[in-house]
């Protein structure tokens, strides 16, 4: 496996702050991503999108059914459209700015002409421009990772162990903290969705072992560690479910907004 190395040290140019997760965070409809700083472009052409003026920061939001939306503080969509498909293609419900002749022509939502100024910064005076979303394309990547800090005359490699890690407890404990944290991550609320514990299972073994050497839970723990913090319904011995909860997004989608989308 290619694993990538961070180093952190004098003499090294500093790089961009490592994150634990591959997203946000999650409310009540999807998971919050982070934002690119690539701008939002109207497709085959010179028009740049920008938030409302009353606005400094809207949030890109993936559904479960992977959808994504452009999300305002009060909970409007100011846009949206299937997460495969190119953004600068979906319909947005803001102001944008094109370039026209010698200027830069800013315009409502629905088209009215605000302003027109000889530069782009002066035509977009007191907007933001939308930057596009960063779609994980799975749950973590930090298990391919490998970062080190300058100790001495040295390199220290950061092995930082899992939350629930602690080989002072009893593993009945550990597996229940472990389990939580899993599904936390890979999982969201979702009404009335149900997912097979066996799939659970297969993502959650290799996700445990990259990160620890104490010993995993056999197929009967890891259903008895599901339940003291969720619902599983068990009315089936041969159909175990997860109830309430389907997953965050599907891992390996390749949103054409990411830079690498479409490289061979």
């Amino acid at each position: 496996m290619r694993r990538h190395r961070v180093s952190c040290g004098r003499n090294i140019p500093k790089p961009k702050r490592p994150v634990s997760m591959a997203f946000k965070d999650t409310d009540t409809v999807g998971t919050i991503l982070y934002n690119q700083r690539k701008l939002v472009r109207r497709e085959d052409s010179d028009v740049w999108y920008l938030l409302p003026r009353e606005l400094s920061e809207a949030t890109w939001r993936l559904t479960p059914d992977d959808v994504l939306q452009l999300v305002s503080p009060d909970g409007s969509i100011l846009a949206e459209g299937d997460a495969k498909q190119p953004i600068n293609g979906f319909d947005f419900t803001t102001p944008w700015v094109r370039k026209s002749g010698g200027e830069w022509v800013l315009e409502s939502a629905s088209g009215e002409v605000l302003r027109q100024r000889r530069t782009k910064e002066a035509g977009t005076s007191g907007y933001s421009f939308i930057r596009k979303p960063l779609v994980p394309t799975q749950f973590e990547y930090l298990e391919n990772t490998v970062v080190e800090f300058q100790s001495a005359d040295g390199f220290t490699i950061f092995d930082k162990p899992p939350v629930w890690e602690r080989p002072q407890q009893s593993a009945s404990i550990r597996y229940e903290e472990a389990a939580k944290v899993f599904v936390e991550l890979v999982t969201v609320e979702s009404g009335e969705a149900e997912i097979p514990i066996p799939l659970l299972r297969r993502g959650f073994k290799p996700w445990y072992t990259e990160q620890t050497d104490l010993k995993e839970p056999n197929e009967t723990w890891f259903g008895r560690a599901l339940r003291a913090y969720f619902e599983v319904d068990d009315s089936d011995d041969h159909n175990k479910t997860l109830v309430g909860r389907w997953f965050r997004f599907l891992e390996g989608l390749v949103s054409p907004a990411l830079s690498f989308a479409g490289d061979d």
